[in-house]
């Protein structure tokens, strides 16, 4: 117990002084990853946060509370992209799904939407997270917004009538 609380004194000493990865390293000694995870994550080190995550946390529920935090701060920062991927790469496929809408990816959106509610993957966010992206469109809205862009691409894109019957049927 004594050396645990130890080695997070010194580990936050580490991180105070921009030595992230020894931190991690004497946390990760300690038995707390989540600790570390949160450290770094709090202290913008999103990469290094990210490898630490996927390599250090094996509990799913932990992993996917750590990467929507992850996913969360890339959004924060413009970095749209890496959310979107950290936000899938959690189950938070609602979220994902509105930034690649929202960055004009309508294919992709229209194609990976279809598959999620085929395989009954795509769910509403919590209210809670509903509180910190406030611009996004419920799930229903989101979806019916995705088809009607998606029909306005292919149509655009010469896509026959009945082609378009197919794929949004």
């Amino acid at each position: 117990e004594k050396l645990v609380i130890h080695l997070k004194a010194v580990a936050i000493q580490l991180f105070l002084q921009n030595s992230f990865e020894d931190g991690a390293i004497l946390l990760r000694m300690a038995k707390l990853d989540h600790v570390a995870a949160d450290y770094l994550l709090d202290h913008d080190q999103l990469e290094f946060g990210l490898k630490f995550i996927r390599a250090c946390i094996y509990n799913k529920d932990e992993k996917n509370a750590l990467l929507l935090k992850l996913g969360s701060k890339f959004y924060e920062k413009g970095l749209k992209d890496r959310a979107m991927r950290v936000f899938a790469a959690c189950g938070q496929w609602h979220l994902a799904l509105w930034i690649l809408k929202s960055t004009g990816r309508i294919p992709d959106s229209f194609f990976i939407k279809k598959y999620l509610v085929y395989r009954g993957l795509l769910r509403p966010i919590s209210p809670e997270l509903q509180k910190s992206f406030p611009d996004i469109l419920p799930l229903i809205d989101l979806i019916a917004q995705i088809d009607i862009d998606f029909a306005e691409f292919a149509t655009n894109a010469g896509v026959s009538p009945q082609s378009m019957k197919t794929l949004l049927g």
